[in-house]
């Protein structure tokens, strides 16, 4: 079996297994209705593409040393932290100054922000990461090998978007007016 070969199997493997162990999620989150109130299987939900990802590394690997589990050079994980709270600080403050939203943080503006600077982003991390080991660690480079970078990347940002409106159409979602943020 050559390369080409090697990632369309492994490809299709983490995509179907993505799918098939995703279920019981979506079905949970159906039968609750509610985004909000179904926090802890949208967590579930969040972990099987690092589930189908180890899964499919040990059918075709029988190891799961291909993640590169180390944290890499030094900058780029200051640049990782931030440059989000650089732009997300940007775009809360433009709407809480043309008056688009309302800042609510209960124990005072510092404390909010610092809050969210360090607790926040730490519970960030922990819940997109079984969704990077998945769909960044295991898809993105199969995919590579099989595309050019913009088809990857179009194609990665399609499954995303597919399975979070899966998630809002099984939740029923509707969205909150208040204007809070």
């Amino acid at each position: 079996m050559n390369d080409r070969q090697s990632a369309q199997r492994k490809l299709v493997t983490f995509l179907i297994l993505v799918f098939v162990v995703s279920i019981p999620f979506y079905y949970q989150i159906a039968q609750i209705g509610d985004l909000d109130a179904a926090g802890i299987w949208i967590i579930g939900l969040m972990w099987m593409p690092a589930m189908a990802a180890i899964i499919t590394a040990l059918i075709f690997q029988r190891n799961i040393r291909g993640f590169g589990w180390g944290p890499g050079k030094i900058k780029y994980l200051i640049y990782g932290y931030v440059i989000p709270l650089l732009y997300t600080t940007v775009a809360y403050a433009i709407i809480w100054l043309t008056g688009l939203g309302k800042f609510n943080g209960g124990d005072g503006f510092f404390s909010t922000i610092l809050s969210g600077a360090t607790l926040g982003v730490l519970q960030a991390m922990l819940l997109a990461l079984g969704e990077e080991i998945g769909w960044r660690g295991s898809m993105v480079p199969q995919l590579a090998k099989l595309t050019s970078f913009n088809k990857t990347a179009l194609i990665g940002a399609v499954l995303a978007v597919i399975g979070i409106i899966t998630a809002v159409v099984v939740s029923r979602f509707a969205p909150k007016t208040e204007g809070d943020i």
